[in-house]
């Protein structure tokens, strides 16, 4: 996820929120945060685990990583 992530956000919704770590190591949503990108839901989870499989299962680099 994290390297797709890197090169495409098509699969997926991105949102601007602030996020902070509380002393007991959980990731919390904090409007007086810095405001931060992330995905927070897929657009086709169906689509990136049919990408995924295909490239770790052919080795097949000849297509692309966007949909």
């Amino acid at each position: 996820m994290a390297a797709y992530l890197v090169l495409c956000e098509d699969l997926v919704n991105i949102e601007e929120l602030g996020i902070k770590i509380s002393d007991d190591g959980y990731t919390l949503i904090d409007e007086n945060a810095k405001k931060v990108r992330c995905a927070v839901s897929w657009k086709n989870l169906d689509a990136f685990c049919e990408l995924l499989v295909e490239r770790l299962v052919t080795g097949n680099t000849s297509r692309t990583i966007f949909p």
